[in-house]
């Protein structure tokens, strides 16, 4: 298992993230078990531990679980990992959980 830790700005987007960080040679692909044929849009971050998500153009200020961390002055842990097809994995006639950021108050759809 590989790991680093590394500072972003608050203001980058999951995408951001992954285009900065994601190895582009042979080597680098081989040591952090990626397949060598892997490319960037095959990734996705997610929360160590959690079954959370972080994709999209959204801050990362903007998901609950990074503004939940801050807050609480826990560090951030991501992990990247391989997508899945969305459509397939969806779940069926499940409502949408509501989430309450405890920092704030409100009730946000992430």
């Amino acid at each position: 298992e590989v790991s680093t830790a590394m500072k972003v700005p608050s203001h980058y987007s999951p995408f951001q993230i992954l285009r900065d960080f994601f190895p582009t040679d042979v080597r680098k692909k081989q040591r952090w078990n990626l397949r060598e044929d892997s490319d960037i849009k095959d990734y996705i971050l997610k929360v160590c531990g959690r079954n959370i998500y972080l994709a999209g153009p959204d801050k990362l200020i903007d998901f609950l679980y990074i503004r939940n961390c801050l807050a609480t002055h826990r560090p951030i842990c991501l992990a990247i990992v391989l997508c899945v097809n969305s459509e397939i994995d969806k779940p069926k006639n499940l409502p949408e959980p509501d989430l309450i950021d405890d920092y704030t108050g409100r009730s946000e759809e992430r």
